[in-house]
């Protein structure tokens, strides 16, 4: 049995590996602030260890990861979330060799976290990623809106899923970038004042999912958003599992680029209109959908294991396209109200074959909580939606899959290898 030390905040995608790591018998124990008398309502949770916040005092933190491990002599250190992540990149030397982990290197933390270095370091690998702007001042976004054509998006440099604000009118750009610098200096964990603001690429969003050593994918998985919340771009509501061998062929690419080591999820956009794939963003952690990619069968927390522990598989392990996970609650039902604010509906067939919802029979208690607060929760989330701009049924991405029928079918979990495979 690995006692596995879970550093982070213990959200939906954590709760996923928490779960993996203990129906594979290893023994997890949660360290995160909490208020006094918290617990974890968990089945997969041992023990809740306080300690100090990874936001606001990163090496606090990793002190107290640090005591805990000599402590209780855990053997395999996870972090969860952005600003965990951040915490053991820039102070994890002072774990040295008492705890095994996955950990990148500084540099390359802060081109994977930073949107503005992710498309520096496309440009130099040839990577196709939308027209991006860095602006610093009023001034420079003013220039922005004065030389190029919306719709732009405005998003913060650091972080995923939130803080993005879509612009139709130039005359509405710079007050979007000036909430967004004001909120983005509060909310990310390496605290950049200033937002990007980039073109907004038309079509459906692919994810590759992966777990890499030195640059070295263990597991590189491809899967599709076809629906996100919010709906005009964000964490996937429904996604389904793809063999998309240009998907995964860029993303071994990067992480060789980047020699990226721990988890990773690498975002791209197709653009219908040219047959080419945008690298979006890199998001430098275990990701929000993390339970697809358990259910078609790549348990990347048990590699994650593994690989800290010096135990990397020989060969890649194989996983099921076409598998379908919804995250029913609230994120489906939430999209579900924001489509029909903007005149549309949830498309047809989401509970077909292969098709998964999130409650987990072994450990429901985490699961019925959450659906107790959204039903608490349910009018305030219906008034968001009905305040939405109705101007952004022009900027939203296609509902639904971008082919007829998923592929099924088992695919290696790997870049491909034959020649010939477009990397566009």
């Amino acid at each position: 049995m690995t006692r596995v030390l879970l550093a982070g905040q213990p959200g939906p995608a954590e709760l996923t590996a928490t779960r993996a790591l203990w129906r594979g018998g290893d023994a997890c124990h949660l360290a995160w602030p909490r208020p006094a008398g918290g617990r974890s309502w968990s089945r997969s949770i041992r023990s809740w260890c306080s300690t100090r916040d990874p936001f606001s005092d990163p090496a606090g933190f990793v002190e107290d990861l640090t005591a805990l491990v000599e402590r209780e002599s855990f053997d395999v250190l996870v972090p969860y979330g952005l600003p965990a992540h951040h915490a053991v990149v820039h102070h994890g030397d002072a774990l040295g060799t008492r705890v095994a982990t996955l950990r990148p290197s500084l540099a390359s933390f802060r081109r994977a976290s930073d949107k503005g270095a992710t498309a520096a370091l496309c440009r130099e690998l040839g990577i196709g990623t939308p027209a991006t702007w860095t602006p610093t001042t009023a001034a420079d976004v003013k220039v922005v809106a004065g030389s190029t054509r919306g719709p732009w998006v405005v998003k913060p440099r650091s972080g995923s899923a939130t803080g993005i604000r879509i612009v139709h009118e130039a005359v509405d750009l710079l007050d979007a970038w000036e909430r967004e610098a004001e909120r983005s200096a509060r909310g990310a964990a390496e605290r950049f004042e200033a937002p990007l603001v980039q073109e907004l690429v038309p079509g459906h969003l692919h994810d590759a999912c992966a777990l890499a050593v030195g640059g070295r994918p263990v597991a590189l998985t491809s899967q599709v958003r076809e629906i996100m919340v919010p709906v005009y771009g964000g964490v996937g509501a429904s996604v389904v599992t793809t063999d998309n061998p240009r998907v995964r062929a860029l993303a071994a690419r990067v992480l060789e680029a980047l020699e990226w080591t721990g988890p990773a999820q690498i975002e791209f956009r197709h653009d219908p209109r040219d047959d080419t794939y945008h690298l979006i963003e890199i998001n430098p952690k275990f990701w929000g959908t993390l339970l697809a990619s358990i259910r078609a069968g790549v348990d990347f927390p048990g590699l994650y294991r593994d690989a800290a522990l010096g135990r990397i598989p020989p060969s890649p392990p194989r996983y099921r396209a076409g598998v379908r996970q919804r995250f029913d609650v609230p994120r489906l039902r939430t999209a579900a109200l924001q489509l029909q604010a903007l005149g549309q509906r949830l498309p047809p067939g989401l509970r077909g074959r292969h098709s998964y919802g999130e409650l987990d029979r072994g450990d429901p208690v985490p699961d019925l909580l959450r659906h107790l607060r959204w039903w608490r929760e349910r009018h305030a989330v219906r008034d968001e939606a009905r305040a939405l701009d109705g101007a952004l049924r022009g900027a939203l991405p296609p509902i639904g899959l971008p082919w007829s029928g998923a592929h099924d079918g088992w695919v290696v979990a790997a870049a491909p290898t034959a020649s010939g495979v477009s990397t566009r």
